[in-house]
């Protein structure tokens, strides 16, 4: 199953339960579902959940979920990035303040770089976290959302890893990332801060059980 966000709206991409001929929708105005036969029913399907804004949830049933992802990826300028979830020895979790919403580290994949690699160095980057302190404990999933920057549309693929970090200093945010805040929060109120936060964000939360 893929889910692709935007904004706080979401795809659905997964395979059918039984075989149906053509298309069927079913479903309300907000939450739809269509059972896909071809790239020529996704396109339609995308085309109208583009379109219609009133659907914030579009599930696409289909017989090869990997193949009906990979052609609506073709829609997007695809890359890659990594991030983390951190923990540290006091059992607190970072998170930070960017555009009104509470979010976790991450940023964009550079050339040469492995993707375990992308995820240190962006929490480096954005908390102002000693590097050397920093150690991946295991992968958590795969998050998807959409943006347009400068007239293109945009699939940010962020790979999330559970960390853990060793050191005691306060987070420093970085600002130039227009970062207000990078600040170490008890577990038990992590659901305060989700409850602004994204979706993609909630879902990082769910696969480290931690919401």
């Amino acid at each position: 199953m893929y889910n692709i966000y935007f904004d706080t709206r979401c795809v659905t991409i997964c395979n059918r339960i039984e075989t149906i001929s053509g298309r069927q929708l079913s479903g309300n105005a907000c939450d739809t579902t269509l059972f896909i036969s071809d790239d020529k029913g996704t396109d339609e399907a995308m085309d109208l959940f583009m379109k219609k804004k009133e659907i914030t949830s579009l599930t696409i049933a289909c017989d090869n979920e990997q193949a009906c992802f990979e052609h609506i990826c073709r829609r997007f300028k695809v890359i890659e990035a990594g991030g983390g979830l951190v923990e540290n020895g006091n059992d607190r979790i970072l998170m930070i303040f960017r555009k009104g919403s509470w979010d976790l580290p991450k940023g964009k994949h550079e050339k040469g770089e492995k993707i375990e690699e992308t995820a240190l160095r962006e929490v480096m980057e954005e908390c102002g976290l000693d590097i050397g302190k920093l150690s991946i404990k295991e992968k958590l999933c795969v998050t998807r959302h959409t943006y347009e920057l400068d007239g293109k549309h945009m699939l940010k693929n962020t790979h999330w890893f559970r960390m853990s970090y060793a050191g005691e200093e306060s987070a420093r945010p970085q600002t130039e990332e227009e970062i207000e805040k990078a600040i170490w929060i008890d577990k038990a109120e992590a659901g305060k801060y989700l409850s602004g936060a994204y979706p993609s964000i909630k879902e990082v939360f769910a696969a480290a059980k931690l919401s």
